[in-house]
C-alpha cells in the first residue's frame, strides 16, 4: 500500500507536487516513509526479537505455532502493513501533542490597545464569543476581582478607569484619574485599586466600593508597573527611568523606600507566598528578585531578552516572563531560583497569565494580534488565537458556560 502511494507520487510534476506538499504539512508521514525504507536496518531485527519474546507469553495455539515455526515472526516482521502500523503507532506515541481541543474549557479576557471593547476568547474552539465595552480606546492594563465579576481597565489615552460589570457585560462607572494611568493593582482584600499614573508622577488608591479616589502616594518620577504584597502592607513600584523599585509603606508611609536596580525596571509581581517580588528590566535580561523582609536584592536570573511582564502560577512554583523582543516567555523556578526552560511565542509578547491549575499559559503577542497557548509542562505551544489589533493585558476566566 505505501508502495503505491510512492509509486503513483512518481508519475508525473503534479503527482510528485502534490505528494510533496502533503508531506510538508504532514511532517510524520515524511518520518513514516523514510522508516519504511530502512526495514532492513536494525529496528527490524529489534522488532522481530521483541514479537518473538511476546509470543513466548502467549498460552494460545497460534501462539505455539509460531514457536515451532521460528520464521512465522520474521515473516510477520516484513509484511509493508505491519510496517505501516508499528510505524504509525510509534510515532503517534512519540509525537502527538495536545491541540487547543484537548485544552480543558477556558475563556480569557483579552484587551486591545487600540479598540474600545474587550474580547471574551474561548479556547477550545478558539473564538472570540463575546465582546464587552471598556469605555474607550488606549487599553492599557486589566485587572479582575476574585469573584470574576468586576474587571477594571486603564486607559491611559482617556485618563480613567473603566469598571466592568462582567455578567452583564456593562460599564458600572469611569473614574477619572491623574494623567497617564499605565498600570493597575487589586488589594487583596479587594476594597482598594491601586493606580499608577506616569503623568503625575504618583500611585492613587480607589475605593472599589464607592468608585472614588482617596488616597495618593507620591512616588516620583516615571512610576510604570506596580505589585501588592498579599498581607496589603506594602506596595512596589517599577520606576525605569530613576532605575530603583519604590516601596511604599501602606501602613506608615514614613517606613517608605527605594531599592536600586541596576537595570531599567519596567515589570513588577510579588510572589503568590508574599516572600519576594519579581522585576523585570526591559533594557536587559535580568529578572531581579528583592526580598520583602529585608527590601535587598536577593539575587538575579538571566532571562531572554527584555523581560517585560511576569506572571506566576496559582502555587507560586513557576514564575512565566514574557519577553517581548526576543518573542519568548522564560520560565523560572521559584524554589531553586533558576531558569527552567523557555518556549518560543508569538511576536513581541507583552502580558500573559496562567490558568487556576498552572497546566496552561497564556500569553498576548501585541505586533501578531494572536494569543499564544502554552503547555506550561512541556513547554510547547499548543496554538495560536486570532484576537483584536494589539492586545496587551488578558486574565483567566471561568469556562464559558459560566459567563453570562
Amino acid at each position: 500500500m505505501l508502495r503505491s502511494y510512492v509509486s503513483f507520487a512518481a508519475r508525473g510534476d503534479v503527482a510528485r507536487e502534490s505528494a510533496k506538499a502533503a508531506i510538508l504539512r504532514r511532517p510524520w508521514q515524511a518520518a513514516l516513509l523514510v522508516c519504511y525504507f530502512i526495514q532492513k536496518a536494525s529496528f527490524l531485527h529489534l522488532c522481530e526479537s521483541s514479537i518473538q519474546s511476546v509470543l513466548l507469553w502467549i498460552p494460545s495455539s497460534s501462539s505455539r505455532i509460531c514457536r515451532s515455526n521460528p520464521p512465522c515472526y520474521a515473516t510477520i516482521c516484513r509484511q509493508p502493513l505491519f510496517h505501516i502500523l508499528l510505524f504509525i503507532a510509534f510515532l503517534f506515541i512519540s509525537c502527538h501533542r495536545p491541540t487547543l481541543l484537548d485544552l480543558p474549557p477556558a475563556t480569557i479576557l483579552v484587551g486591545s490597545h487600540d479598540s474600545p471593547y474587550l474580547s471574551l476568547v474561548d479556547v477550545r474552539t478558539a473564538h472570540i464569543i463575546g465582546t464587552i465595552p471598556s469605555g474607550g480606546t488606549g487599553y492599557t492594563a486589566l485587572a479582575v476581582d476574585n469573584s470574576n465579576s468586576r474587571a477594571y481597565v486603564a486607559l491611559t489615552t482617556q485618563n480613567t478607569i473603566s469598571v466592568i460589570d462582567l455578567n452583564h457585560k456593562t460599564i458600572l462607572a469611569s473614574i477619572a484619574i491623574a494623567p497617564s494611568p499605565i498600570d493597575i493593582a487589586l488589594a487583596p482584600k479587594q476594597d482598594r485599586l491601586y493606580v499608577s499614573c506616569l503623568g503625575a508622577q504618583s500611585v492613587y488608591a480607589i475605593n472599589t466600593t464607592t468608585c472614588i479616589v482617596e488616597e495618593e502616594y507620591p512616588v516620583g518620577f516615571g512610576p510604570i508597573c506596580i505589585g501588592v504584597t498579599p498581607d496589603g502592607h506594602y506596595l512596589y513600584v517599577a520606576k525605569k527611568s530613576e532605575m530603583e523599585v519604590a516601596v511604599i509603606d501602606l501602613g506608615n508611609l514614613r517606613n517608605s523606600t527605594t531599592i536600586s536596580i541596576d537595570t531599567a525596571p519596567w515589570s513588577v509581581r510579588v510572589a503568590p507566598d508574599g516572600l519576594y517580588v519579581y522585576v523585570g528590566s526591559v533594557s536587559s535580561d535580568i529578572v531581579t528578585i528583592i526580598d520583602v523582609n529585608t527590601n535587598t536584592v536577593r539575587r538575579h536570573i538571566r532571562v531572554a531578552p527584555y523581560p517585560h511582564a511576569i506572571a506566576f502560577n496559582a502555587t507560586g512554583r513557576w514564575a512565566f516572563v514574557a519577553c517581548n523582543e526576543s518573542n519568548i516567555v522564560s520560565v523560572i523556578d521559584v524554589l531553586t531560583g533558576s531558569l527552567k526552560g523557555s518556549v518560543k511565542v508569538g511576536i513581541y509578547p507583552i502580558d500573559l497569565a496562567a490558568s487556576d491549575d498552572g497546566r496552561w499559559l497564556y500569553v498576548s503577542n501585541f505586533r501578531e494580534n494572536t494569543l499564544s497557548v502554552v503547555d506550561a509542562e512541556t513547554l510547547r505551544e499548543v496554538g495560536k488565537i486570532s484576537v483584536g489589533a494589539h492586545p496587551i493585558g488578558l486574565s483567566s476566566l471561568p469556562p464559558p458556560a459560566s459567563v453570562h
